[in-house]
């Protein structure tokens, strides 16, 4: 698929009709098989669409790298209450064995 970027112009000896500035006004090309044609106000539509979700994206990512963080310190305190948690259930187990 390809954009048609331009429309063609008609050639004087075609006399087709003009606008009334007397040039003449642009038409399709006869073969749009290839092309993709929609009204400029989806385009228009599209284009504010990709900038949203440019933007959806990079809060996307800010939130990601937010929660990322917040893993790692989770993780750490986690780490560390596994750690503390052996170092108490040793001290139980030496209690017992005084017992």
């Amino acid at each position: 698929m390809r954009q048609v970027q331009h429309l063609e112009t008609p050639r004087a000896e075609e006399g087709e009709g003009g606008d009334p500035e007397g040039g003449p006004l642009p038409v399709l090309p006869a073969d749009t098989s290839e092309s993709l044609v929609f009204a400029s106000t989806e385009l228009a539509r599209l284009r504010r669409r990709i900038s949203e979700l440019a933007q959806e994206k990079s809060e996307a990512r800010q939130v990601l790298k937010a929660l990322r963080a917040e893993n790692g310190v989770l993780q750490r305190e986690q780490g560390g209450k596994a750690e503390k948690l052996r170092d108490l259930e040793a001290r139980a187990y030496d209690v017992q064995m005084l017992k």
